[in-house]
């Protein structure tokens, strides 16, 4: 790019630019002001205001907007440029870099909302591999729209703890699941906000501390019984319902009830993980929350479910949703269950969750059978290290064959008491 400045007079520069600036099509190159300052014309015959300087051997060019005409309202004029220069010359001459300081403005204007974007566009690559990607995502901006809008639109540097807490307190109590993971994606976007020098840190949503303090325990334990589970007397009643139905939601959710697992470890059960031959489920470490293999034994109720399922070809979920390639929905299961009967739900809100059905099902065993604690334990994947995990997967399986077939023969109404203990 030529600098059309060198040898020439003040009267002859100003020339320059100003039929620079008139002309329609001028040649392409620098056009010399006074103070460091330039019209850049791109061979295109784009015009942009550049500000030039020296910084350690090295010529550095900072942009500081374009011209596109006299009474545009986003053209930046001459006097204007002039102005952004001097800015320029005094920052340099206070030792500050001109580039970074504009960089750090730009930051420092960045929303909330913004950075989500640009959090949830890293989040997707992952979540698109594991086939939840539209799911996961809706979940986190809707979470965040409802109980965190306020942030929204704020710059996300000058978010403080106080305004987080704000967020928090009204639901921390009454909706404590929720509010925890309201709670950890504020902390996740602003960790980015950190990370990208757009927040000064530390980290306002961050739990240990000051929100620890004004809100308590964690919300994911703040209330013991959040997790309402339906008594198992009832249980027969229910599932004479739920078993009959079609659908993703409905069979995904009955599998989860036959087998006592956890609505993740079923949402994204694979049907490579299952070998319905030997009526056994191997759910992978990474899945679990113990972060251990578990073995499940099938009940015949649960394989002649699974057997009804069709499978996608392309597509290893056994659940699937309605994206190709993707996993059912990550609340599917929870508003089949708790919706309005009139909106194809079975209207259970506030009587049961998804995961009470563990709790159902653990009191299920110790009020009405005589099997071991430890293998009802087992089953529900409590407390199991590697070395154990290993151990038992390779003694006890057909013992907690047995409590899932009893489980499943009481879910069915074939049974109400199991008082039978497999042998050793």
């Amino acid at each position: 790019m030529k600098t059309a400045h060198a040898k020439l007079s003040p009267a002859d520069r100003a020339a320059r630019l100003a039929s620079a600036l008139k002309a329609s099509q001028p040649a392409p190159g620098r056009y010399a002001d006074a103070r460091n300052l330039y019209l850049n014309v791109s061979p295109t015959g784009a015009k942009s205001w550049v500000f030039l300087w020296q910084a350690n051997g090295r010529q550095r060019e900072l942009g500081l907007g374009s011209y596109t005409g006299a009474g545009s309202t986003t053209s930046l004029s001459l006097k204007q440029a002039r102005l952004a220069a001097d800015a320029a010359r005094v920052q340099i001459a206070a030792g500050i870099d001109p580039i970074a300081a504009k960089v750090q403005a730009r930051l420092a204007s960045v929303t909330f909302e913004a950075l989500l974007d640009e959090k949830l566009a890293t989040l997707s690559k992952d979540w698109k591999a594991k086939g939840e990607s539209i799911e996961q995502e809706d979940e986190w901006r809707r979470s965040l729209k409802n109980h965190a809008g306020k942030l929204m639109p704020m710059q996300a540097g000058r978010i403080n703890r106080d305004d987080v807490l704000a967020v928090l307190k009204p639901i921390w109590i009454a909706k404590g699941t929720t509010a925890e993971r309201v709670r950890y994606r504020i902390e996740k976007v602003l960790d980015l906000a950190i990370a990208k020098g757009a927040h000064a840190g530390p980290n306002p949503a961050a739990y240990a501390g000051y929100l620890a303090e004004h809100l308590g325990k964690k919300a994911s334990k703040a209330k013991a019984d959040s997790h309402a589970a339906l008594p198992y007397a009832e249980v027969p009643g229910f599932m004479a319902k739920l078993l009959p139905l079609k659908g993703t939601a409905s069979k995904g959710l009955a599998f989860t009830i036959l087998t006592a697992t956890r609505t993740d470890e079923t949402r994204l059960a694979r049907w490579s993980e299952i070998d319905l031959d030997k009526g056994l489920w191997a759910i992978p470490a990474e899945r679990m929350k113990a972060g251990v293999e578990h073995i499940v034994p099938l009940s015949t109720t649960a394989i002649n479910l699974l057997r009804s399922v069709p499978r996608l070809v392309g597509n290893d979920f056994v659940f699937t949703g309605k994206i190709e390639g993707s996993a059912v929905g990550a609340t599917a299961f929870s508003d089949k269950l708790t919706d309005p009967v009139k909106k194809g739900g079975l209207g259970l809100k506030g009587r049961a969750t998804v995961h009470g059905f563990r709790s159902t099902f653990s009191d299920w065993v110790g009020d009405e059978t005589t099997f071991a604690k430890e293998d009802r334990e087992f089953c529900l994947a409590h407390g199991l290290d590697a070395v154990e995990g290993a151990y038992r997967r390779a003694t006890a399986v057909e013992k907690r064959r047995a409590i899932m077939q009893a489980w499943a023969n009481y879910c069915e109404g074939k049974t109400s008491v199991v008082a039978l203990q497999v042998a050793a």
